[in-house]
This record gives structure tokens, sequence and C-alpha cells, in this order.
């Protein structure tokens, strides 16, 4: 089997079309044909249906879709390893959802190289499904999401519970407010997040259900009110929510119960922030991400809105022969602790 047959492969899968497929990787449409060809040869299947709409999987061409994602990233992950210039002793792989790239992790980086320069680090950003497969299947060193599974062979470590306040653009005084003041609200965070409970609920069976149940957003969020959502803290016709996962969403429900699905949605908090500040309104972002904004003046928080909590996790192998990954992760938990007392004074600064 040849690595340009299943890059092939993965480019005619997602165009439907082996035309489409050769501009991708420049080559003729010949070449396409026969490299699909002789990669079914060799797996004994047949991957594709030709037909005039182009070409579709078959039942074989469908499992073989995710080994092929893998292989191709085994083979770069390998051609970078060993391609390694001789001033590196090592290379490192992270990935973490994009929230966690703004300020945490680019510190994480900075401190890295100082302490190892000769690694080479590798960042990429993803969702929790793709990078805990990337672990799972060795193509990444360590993850950072909100959301991580339980897997055999796999550790999942807690680091730091990340604080999500509700901001807007607006400072006016009846969009800060909000229709209806709830003093419960106005007493500070909702409740206090426990570490420890955080990581029972990673390891308990039934949360797999739970975030099965979650999965669909549309089928999370439409959910008819049993009274005016207009009464809810800055949560109006110009709310956005931010699908942070089914941690949030728990959370979410807590304070608002009776919620129903907003005009707008978005999967990660940078997409939500860039509505509201092209267009008004409001969503929920980390703390730590809002902080620049709030200090310039770009983003307010909404008064009487709760402060959630959600919290963050490492993933990565039981056993690995990476000779960094002890590094990494120790500086990972200096830089969890240090952002409690960040997350403190930041939380004075902006009026907590």
């Amino acid at each position: 089997m040849d690595i340009e047959q299943v890059k092939t492969f993965l480019q005619v899968a997602a165009h439907g079309s082996f035309l489409e497929a050769a501009n991708r990787v420049h080559v003729t449409q010949s070449t396409v044909s026969a490299r699909i060809q002789n990669l079914e040869q060799a797996l004994g299947a047949r991957l594709f249906i030709r037909n005039r709409a182009g070409a579709v999987l078959t039942p074989a061409g469908r499992r073989f879709l995710r080994h092929a994602k893998t292989l191709v990233l085994t083979y770069e992950q390998a051609r970078h390893d060993v391609g390694l210039p001789s001033r590196f002793r090592a290379s490192l792989t992270i990935g973490a959802r994009i929230a966690l790239w703004d300020e945490f992790l680019p510190r994480w980086a900075a401190r890295m190289l100082h302490l190892a320069p000769d690694v080479s680090l590798n960042t990429e950003i993803g969702f929790e499904d793709d990078l805990m497969r990337r672990v799972i299947a060795g193509t990444m060193d360590l993850a950072l999401m909100y959301g991580p599974q339980q897997w055999a062979g796999l550790r999942v470590d807690y680091l730091f519970d990340e604080t999500l306040i509700l901001v807007t653009p607006d400072p006016s005084p009846a969009e800060r407010v909000g229709r209806e003041r709830n003093p419960e609200l106005d007493r500070g965070q909702v409740q206090a997040f426990d570490p420890n409970q955080a990581r029972d609920q990673v390891q308990d069976p039934g949360l797999d259900q739970v975030l099965g149940q979650g999965a669909d957003l549309n089928r999370r969020l439409d959910r008819k009110p049993d009274q005016d959502q207009d009464a809810m803290p800055g949560v109006d016709d110009g709310y956005v929510y931010v699908d942070w996962g089914p941690t949030f969403y728990a959370e979410h429900r807590k304070v608002y119960p009776d919620f129903e699905r907003p005009a707008r949605t978005a999967n990660i908090g940078w997409l939500g922030l860039q509505l509201i500040l092209a267009d008004g309104g409001t969503c929920f972002v980390p703390e730590r991400v809002a902080a620049a904004y709030l200090r310039g003046g770009c983003l307010h928080r909404v008064t009487g809105s709760p402060i959630l909590r959600m919290p963050a996790y490492v993933v990565y192998p039981r056993e690995s022969d990476n000779e960094v990954l002890a590094t990494a992760l120790g500086v990972l938990r200096e830089l969890a602790a240090e952002g409690e007392v960040v997350d403190e004074d930041v939380a004075g600064a902006v009026g907590g």
C-alpha cells in the first residue's frame, strides 16, 4: 500500500469526484483511477461506486475512511520525527481547543522553548473527538480539552477551572443590566466548582450517555420556555449561545432552565465574540480571553449575570516513549496553578 494511494483516496472521498481529486493532487484523472484500483486490490475490497453523479463510498470505503486518515497522520508524524534537524533531540505534538490557545498555551510554548530549546513543538487546534482520536492513534502526545472521554491506556488529568462570563460590546445600562435583575445571580458565581467532582464526572460511566444526548446542539436547544426569556439577565434576542460542550450546557441549564434556542449559535468562543463585536449582543466566553477586551473597553460585563465554571483537562498516554512528555506536563501544571492567582487579579481589575 502506497501513502499516495491513501492520500488520493481521501481526496476522492472528500470531493466525490475522480476529476476533482486529480486537480487537488496535481495528477491526471487516469492516475487517480490507477491509484484507487491498486488500493482496492491491496485491500481486497471495492471502495467507490462510480456513476454520473461522481464517486460514492461503498460500505467498505466508509470503514476504511477512518483508517486512511490515521495512516496519513501517522506517516506525516513519522516523517517529521525522522527528518528532525540535528539540533533537535525530540519533538512533541500538542493539540487543544482554540480557546485554550488564547493566552494560556502560548505561554506554555514560550516556557517550553526556554526549558527545552532542543525540542521541536508541533501545535494544533481541534475539537474533542478529533483530539481524542489523535492521542489514541499515537499521532498526538497530549491534548487539552473541556469534554474528554475515558479510554484504556490514556490518562485524563484535571488542570484548572475555566471561568466563563457574559459579555457585551454595548455599555448602555439597559443592555448591561437586562430587563430583570436576579438577586441570586448578583451575589456572584452560580456554584463553586469542585475539581474532585470534575474528576469523578469524567470517570462516571454515565457521562458517555450524557455526551451522546448532548451531541446535537439543535436538539439540546430546541426547548419551549415556561416563562418570558426576556427575564433572563443579558440573555435576550441578541444572545449568542456558544457550544462549550456538555458540562457548560448542564451549568447553563441550571441558571437558565427555561432557555429557548436563540437566533444565533456558535461552536467556538472566538466565533461568538466576532458575532457580538460585529452586530451587538451577548455571549459567554472565558474571563481570561475577555480580559484584554474588558480593559480596552471593547467589551463589558453584563451586570447581574452569573459566572459559570468549566473544567479543562489534559489527555495523554499512560505509557509513552516521548522523553519530553513529563516536562511538558509539568509546565502545564505550573501554569495552571499560576493561573488561579492571575484569575483573581483579573476579576478584581474588571469588577469581578
